[in-house]
């Protein structure tokens, strides 16, 4: 870090060229040399006069959804649906980090304690102090950049990995960030709240030692890097189907769908989200200006008796039935993303059975809430696996159980497990970049 920040570089705070307000930005990055660290601060207000924080574990984050590094009419490197694989990651840590460290940056809703009585506290600034409530009504005292968020490029554009820096000589089309925004009240505690997105501020290091400057172009040489790439599978609404099954039975539904952004492509690891197509699904009705569910939409919702296995290239990868329990879920995420900080009973449909109702023995559950079924329960059902292989076809086998759950008794009131769903997925491609004797460049499938 010394070496970086010394005489020989420069640091700009790089306001945007054009910005609309919760709908899109963009920063045209002026010519010069700079260092792959671009960091991006972003802040929002809200309308009312109480603070209030983020149910998602990325806080600030959660209102990015596209964003893309370009150099002219080139795309370098870009993440669509960039919200809900960065509440991803923001989980993909050790929980002491999470708590003491990311969700101070990101002032996300990740990292957990366990308290005194024995119940588990979700980092919320209801359980941390009014001082970690990144949301206050604009012109409010607090309404301060101690509130603002400081996202790392790098986790959105893993060719900033790959490169020593960024030179205008070499990238001379025009250097410009492009963020588009999704401003979704679920990712809120109070989804009634009405945001306002400041405007977003570039931190640049500018490499101002022409000798320096000179000794990484020379340097610069064709690398290898995992671009991020995503795609959707639908699930149908199966609600009527559940609603007329008898107690007690059971009816599956299976989906087989190719994912056809991968065909051709040198794949990685992957991680599969399940998503509610009704965003209503998330949103808790408290009569007053309504709750998220538990961590909002952000995040991976657990189904009923699920069974995932994939097809490379006409071929199974998972002998038997496949991931056909909740353990093996998790545990082939963890073997490839490696730890998911996750509250417990987060990959199951709930704690117990029939466990709804007053908290009897809370013990190592989430506290802090009217029953022990806390609507977060279910929502890190996360999938993910390492491929590691060239795929000319990826097909998924996917199976949920439908059943009937008509009774505020059962413990799946809040999880509607019949609903129509969409699989995010998310996979590492491998990507390179080659550059010419004449000062030009080449972005490839490996």
């Amino acid at each position: 870090m010394s070496a970086i920040y010394s005489t020989i570089v420069k640091s700009h705070q790089l306001d945007p060229t054009h910005h609309t307000t919760n709908k899109r930005t963009t920063f045209k990055i002026p010519d010069g040399a700079y260092y792959t660290n671009l960091r991006l601060i972003l802040g929002a207000n809200i309308t009312t006069a109480a603070n209030s924080n983020f149910c998602a574990h990325a806080g600030m984050f959660s209102f990015i959804k596209h964003i893309r590094l370009m150099d002219g009419g080139v795309e370098l490197d870009s993440l669509r649906n960039a919200n809900r694989y960065l509440n991803f990651k923001e989980a993909n840590n050790s929980n002491s980090d999470n708590y003491n460290v990311n969700s101070i940056i990101s002032k996300g809703n990740v990292g957990f304690a366990l308290e005194s009585d024995g119940f588990v506290a979700r980092n919320q600034s209801v359980f941390r102090g009014a001082e970690y409530q990144p949301l206050v009504q604009a012109g409010n005292a607090e309404d301060n950049d101690k509130k603002d968020a400081y996202l790392d490029l790098r986790k959105c554009f893993p060719l900033l990995e790959a490169l020593p820096y960024l030179d205008s000589d070499v990238f001379n089309n025009g250097l410009r960030l492009e963020i588009e925004y999704d401003v979704n009240p679920v990712a809120l505690v109070k989804t009634a709240l009405a945001v306002n997105l400041k405007k977003p501020v570039l931190l640049l290091d500018e490499i101002m030692d022409n000798g320096v400057r000179s000794n990484l172009k020379n340097k610069l040489k064709g690398t290898m890097y995992t671009a991020i790439e995503g795609d959707l599978i639908t699930v149908a609404d199966q609600s009527a189907v559940a609603a007329a099954l008898g107690t007690g039975v059971e009816q599956k539904q299976s989906v087989k769908e190719r994912l056809k952004s991968y065909d051709n492509k040198l794949v990685g690891r992957m991680v599969m989200m399940n998503v509610f197509v009704d965003k209503t699904k998330y949103i808790v009705d408290s009569g007053v200006d309504n709750d998220s569910s538990g961590f909002g939409e952000f995040t991976s919702q657990v189904q009923f008796k699920e069974k995932i296995n994939l097809a490379i290239n006409g071929e199974k990868i998972l002998s038997g039935e496949g991931i056909d329990t909740p353990a093996k879920k998790a545990s082939f995420l963890e073997d490839a993303w490696g730890p998911v900080n996750c509250i417990p009973f987060g990959i199951r449909p709930a704690i117990g059975d029939g466990v709804n109702g007053a908290v009897t023995n809370g013990i190592g559950v989430v506290g802090g809430e009217a029953n022990m079924d806390f609507s977060g329960v279910g929502q890190f059902a996360y999938f993910g696996l390492d491929i590691s292989t060239r795929v000319n076809q990826l097909q998924l086998d996917y199976e949920r159980a439908i059943i009937l759950d008509a009774t505020a008794a059962k413990p799946y009131k809040t999880k509607p497990i019949a609903s129509a769903l969409e699989l995010h997925f998310y996979a590492e491609v491998q990507k390179q970049i080659n550059f010419n004797a004449n000062g030009g460049y080449l972005i490839s499938y490996v």
